[in-house]
């Protein structure tokens, strides 16, 4: 659709709200919402699949656990007067998943293990001396990726198999370690980096060479050093119990369980965004990078009408202000399309983006009636680098990264507000109080955000002594 008709889309939406306050979410949708196509989701990679040969039916003290002090979660069990137990972590340094599977008597481990990947994808499948290597390409865009896991066996034997897969049997122990990739790289408009291949390989080399305990101890030490830095004391006092049998607690109104509770719940938050953001990767998505799908709700995107935002305040507060990294990266890039939407819909300068995004810089509408105009999110987005300014004084962070995308944000709505002829003052039009509506002029979180925008930019100019812009805003 050509972009003067996208903008007078928009005219016809704010004729309609000078004549009525109120236009229902369905109608404006019908005017100006938009089929997505080809967006896309953020998706499984795949699985690895374990198969226990006479594994128990009904094993004794069976536990599943997440250490979120140590970034290591768990489960254990006992069978036939063995205890069992395997461990996992994924190591930033080491950008390798790991698995350990041990039990307390000499030769009990044994398992066979294979890869399981969605069929939206070619895949070609090989096994050589305890290492399967998955790769191939997404059907739709053609995204190389590449998986490769290495199976350890202390003691016993080790087999490959025809089909891919890998035996262990009669071991003492077994490690797993796994890393993955693919040709994406955040760079507009192809959004295409090198073949998994190299990279790849060359992490589970050197992990491997690395051996578990290297590999867990620079895994942890890594981690404490964000995790660490802040310690949440509210008189809680966790009982050794299942988060089950402490949230039952919790309904029951037991106060003990209540800040025990929201004092892991304070922890746990930071554990996950520590988990899931760091230099280098995407930024937290809707489902973090736990998505167990090939087709997630949402897509499992990035909704800026308050998600992605949401995920990241934490992130100064909290003195995990490493894990934000990838917020700004992401951002950055969504400047240059943000551009285009601001030209294509609303026929101003700047840039902006609406409801939801993706890594592929998607910045246009959706047809989703109450749940598809929002074009002050980039003025919101714009809001979280001031709030990184005010917490570190990092005035060069302030110069070179803040302040061009600020003003970016800022120049789009010096264009797009509008006289409101009841009162003659400047407000959004068409506005919609995100999931709630109905469209009016003048909706009260739109005018806030803006306004917060235009303070703030204002600060910023001063600072940076752009006295020409700051005397426009």
């Amino acid at each position: 659709m050509a972009a003067d008709s996208v903008a007078a889309d928009v005219a016809k939406v704010r004729a309609v709200l000078r004549k009525t306050p109120r236009l229902e979410p369905e109608r404006a949708s019908a005017i100006l919402g938009h089929d997505e196509i080809g967006s896309g989701a953020y998706q499984s990679f795949g699985d690895v699949m374990l198969s226990f040969a006479g594994a128990p039916a009904a094993p004794q003290g069976y536990r599943r656990w997440l250490d979120i002090e140590h970034a290591i979660a768990g489960l254990g069990y006992t069978a036939d007067g063995v205890r069992y137990t395997r461990q996992y972590f994924a190591s930033y340094p080491d950008g390798v998943i790991v698995m350990r599977v041990t039990a307390d008597k000499p030769g009990k481990i044994g398992f066979k293990v294979a890869v399981a990947t969605p069929d939206n994808r070619s895949i070609t499948l090989g096994v050589y001396d305890g290492r399967i290597t998955e790769a191939g390409a997404l059907k739709d865009n053609g995204l190389k990726y590449e998986a490769q896991l290495q199976v350890i066996a202390e003691g016993g034997t080790r087999s490959d198999a025809p089909d891919g897969s890998v035996t262990v049997a009669g071991a003492d122990a077994a490690v797993l370690i796994l890393s993955a990739g693919t040709s994406y790289a955040q760079h507009y408009p192809d959004y295409r980096g090198a073949d998994p291949h190299d990279a790849v390989q060359q992490r589970v080399d050197r992990a491997t060479a690395k051996g578990y305990a290297a590999l867990a101890a620079a895994h942890e030490k890594d981690y404490r050093a964000l995790f660490d830095r802040v310690a949440l004391e509210i008189g809680q006092k966790m009982p050794d119990e299942p988060t089950d049998v402490l949230l039952s607690h919790y309904r029951d109104g037991a106060s003990t369980a209540d800040r025990a509770l929201e004092g892991l719940f304070f922890q746990y938050g930071r554990y996950l965004l520590i988990s899931s953001s760091r230099a280098g990767t995407p930024p937290a998505n809707l489902q973090g990078v736990w998505n167990h799908s090939a087709t997630p709700p949402w897509d499992a995107d990035y909704h800026v009408n308050i998600n992605l935002q949401m995920n990241y305040w934490l992130a100064d507060p909290t003195n995990i202000a490493e894990a934000g990294i990838p917020f700004y990266d992401f951002v950055d890039g969504l400047v240059e399309p943000g551009r285009m939407a601001a030209k294509r819909i609303l026929g101003a300068n700047g840039w902006t983006l609406f409801l939801k995004t993706n890594v592929w810089g998607e910045t246009g509408m959706i047809a989703w009636p109450t749940a598809f105009w929002q074009p002050e999110a980039g003025a919101w987005l714009a809001s979280q680098y001031y709030d990184h300014y005010r917490f570190t004084l990092d005035k060069d962070f302030l110069k070179k990264r803040a302040y061009p995308m600020m003003k970016g944000a800022a120049e789009l709505w010096l264009d797009v507000l509008i006289v409101d002829p009841r009162d003659g003052k400047l407000v959004v039009s068409p506005s919609y109080s995100p999931e709630h509506g109905p469209f009016s002029a003048g909706a009260a979180m739109p005018l806030q955000i803006v306004f917060g925008l235009f303070t703030e930019v204002a600060e910023a100019a001063k600072i940076l002594k752009d006295d020409k812009f700051r005397i426009r805003i």
